[in-house]
């Protein structure tokens, strides 16, 4: 549709960006995670900076320097942070200053992943200001959302020690409470993201309860972008609801996860069956009274389990 198109940072989806479309593509690897945040990063595509660079201030820099070379045409830019999974690191100045404030009784209390998400909230920041300042702002859309839920599982780090030696311990790297588990589960935890909208007149103000996936953001963009849609697609076109209009019907969302845990999940309005296939066993959640998915009711509606039990099974081979 004659739009240049961009991708900057982790892919983790096998053979490249190019080779799915993009025109062109920086930073991406088959890999999950970075070696290093700082350079040398050891991404082979990407050249690496001065010792000591940042690799999220990287990828910003790059974002930007793709903005300001199209600008005047149309474009689509994917930054793709490897901020911030495993493993762990932010500039040291920064961590000092999170530590100061770090409360060891608070569910969230650890001072290099607060510094990650710091940079990256810098990160957003300066792409908004880079779309204000070429005059772009009031007619591009600009999405943030995640791939999943926080990581909480503790991880053993090295700390330095004033006296001799170094010391191991476990350190918890976050926290998704009051909902229940995190990545790599299909609790809410694992699965309940932010997903923020901001573009002038094509988002309207406030929010929404809606449910969505980020299967929905292909068409939305196809919409946006004058398009044909696909003739088939596993998303919904969101444009209405971005509007603050009605949102897509549908008669659920689907979650299949076949490894680490090994789960399946299906939501229908504020249902929510998630059966696990070590066990062979299927819980049912009401998300309006219970998003912390505490009380299992599939044994008080077996009906209803069954029901979208079923459902399940015909998605899943």
């Amino acid at each position: 549709a004659g739009y240049r198109t961009a991708w900057i940072g982790k892919w983790h989806l096998g053979e490249t960006p190019r080779e799915h479309g993009f025109e062109t593509s920086l930073a991406d690897s088959t890999a999950g995670a970075t070696p290093s945040y700082f350079a040398p990063y050891g991404i082979p595509s990407l050249p690496d900076g001065p010792p000591g660079e940042y690799l999220t201030d990287r990828l910003t820099d790059e974002a930007v320097r793709f903005l300001r070379a199209q600008h005047e045409q149309p474009f689509l830019l994917v930054l793709s942070h490897y901020a911030p999974h495993l493993p762990l690191a932010a500039p040291a100045g920064l961590v000092a200053e999170f530590e100061q404030h770090a409360d060891p009784g608070a569910p969230q209390h650890n001072p290099v992943y607060a510094a990650m998400i710091a940079r990256l909230d810098a990160s957003v920041e300066r792409i908004r200001a880079t779309l204000e300042e070429l005059s772009l702002a009031e007619h591009t859309l600009l999405v943030f959302t995640s791939d999943n839920g926080g990581f909480e599982s503790k991880r053993l780090v090295r700390k330095r020690k004033a006296g001799p030696g170094d010391t191991d311990e476990s350190v918890a790297i976050t926290s998704n409470l009051p909902l229940r588990a995190g990545k790599g589960r299909l609790y809410e935890g694992g699965l309940r993201v932010p997903l923020v909208a901001w573009g002038g007149p094509l988002v309207a103000r406030g929010t929404s309860a809606v449910p969505v996936i980020g299967m929905d953001l292909l068409p939305t963009l196809l919409g946006l972008a004058g398009c044909a849609p696909l003739a088939t697609s596993d998303g919904l076109d969101l444009a209405p609801l971005l509007r603050g209009e009605r949102g897509p019907a549908r008669e659920a969302l689907y979650f299949h996860f076949p490894h680490q845990s090994f789960q399946s999940a299906l939501r229908a309005g504020d249902e929510k069956l998630v059966h696990g296939w070590r066990e062979e066993r299927a819980e049912l959640y009401d998300l309006a009274t219970d998003p912390g998915e505490q009380h299992d009711l599939a044994a008080e509606r077996p009906a209803r389990a069954a029901e979208l039990e079923a459902f399940v099974d015909r998605i899943v081979p």
